[in-house]
């Protein structure tokens, strides 16, 4: 079952010239820059059936061929996007389902009605500059997107930093993401174009799932570190993305629940990360209000300590 994982980070437009410039960019990148132009057709229902089963469904035209891409919700954390994914030509700018539903064995595209149903929601058009990275036993794609997407006439910029694992372990694609919040103004984008776009469309935010209970007895450290994750990034994408107050008692919980998770991993835990973690939980309890928290959260400091915690959850999983 192909997975695609990958870690996404905003960065402020016209940033191109910099990224091929940087030594670190021309020492690790063995092939490339390589540029394209992309345009996607994303499909769904009008009542976005496919939206309402976790799942995405665009046509992107790619060097004079038509590629059709289904992507599964996402199941990663603390920056990092997990998902399924099924990708194929198609002979035109629409989708194949009967040939999708022989390979992806997923509920919805079994639905009698749903090809008939399936109108263009909305479109993304940007230039695309990729990198193969060469990172020790790891290999992934550095991709640059500029560009827009597009729906009901209504438009939004598009720029962002993909790093997208092609061999190796997620932990190396942390490690990259880290060094390249070091070198330039980046953050942890937790919104796929997907997202971004049907939020567009509907003018209203897709529904965010709160973390789930996790019993308190007899859980590992990979499950705790986890659970205060999730809880980390849900309180973070509600005070930023949404505005909601109610984000920062998740992001006050979450920050004490990962000091105590790594508080008693004692001496398997670099100083700097508890330190970063320290810093963390004391500015929220110091920030009274949503101005205040939110200024702390969109601090590139925060998204280093994401990635950071990210990194250590994939070391523990694989030790598993």
């Amino acid at each position: 079952m192909p997975t695609e994982s990958e870690i996404k980070l905003r960065l402020s437009l016209g940033q191109l010239s910099k990224f091929s410039a940087h030594l670190w960019v021309k020492e690790h990148g063995k092939q490339g820059p390589t540029r394209k132009h992309l345009h996607s057709t994303y499909f769904d229902t009008p009542d976005l059936r496919l939206l309402d089963q976790g799942v995405g469904l665009r046509v992107r035209r790619m060097d004079h061929r038509w590629v059709q891409t289904l992507k599964g919700d996402n199941s990663g954390k603390a920056g990092l996007q997990r998902r399924q994914e099924w990708e194929g030509e198609v002979e035109h700018n629409a989708p194949d389902l009967e040939r999708l539903a022989a390979e992806a064995k997923i509920g919805v595209l079994k639905e009698s009605d749903l090809a008939s149903r399936l109108i263009p929601v909305f479109e993304t058009d940007f230039s695309r500059t990729i990198w193969l990275l060469w990172l020790g036993d790891a290999v992934a794609e550095l991709a640059l997107d500029e560009g827009h997407i597009r729906a009901h006439g209504r438009t939004e910029p598009l720029s962002e930093l993909e790093l997208e694992l092609k061999q190796g372990a997620e932990k190396d694609l942390y490690s990259a993401a880290l060094h390249l919040t070091e070198i330039f103004p980046l953050a942890v984008e937790h919104a796929s174009k997907a997202e971004r776009g049907y939020r567009l469309y509907t003018q209203q935010f897709s529904p965010l799932s709160a973390p789930g209970f996790v019993p308190v007895e007899a859980v590992s450290d990979v499950q705790s570190l986890s659970y205060w994750l999730a809880h980390l990034q849900y309180g973070e994408r509600l005070l930023l993305e949404r505005c909601d107050s109610q984000g920062s008692s998740h992001l006050r919980a979450a920050a004490e629940g990962l000091r105590g998770v790594i508080i008693a991993a004692g001496q398997k835990v670099e100083i700097s990360l508890q330190e970063d973690l320290d810093w963390l939980t004391k500015g929220l309890q110091a920030s009274k209000d949503f101005s205040e928290i939110s200024t702390l959260v969109a601090a590139p400091h925060y998204s280093r300590l994401l990635l950071r915690l990210g990194k250590y959850l994939a070391e523990l999983e694989e030790k598993q």
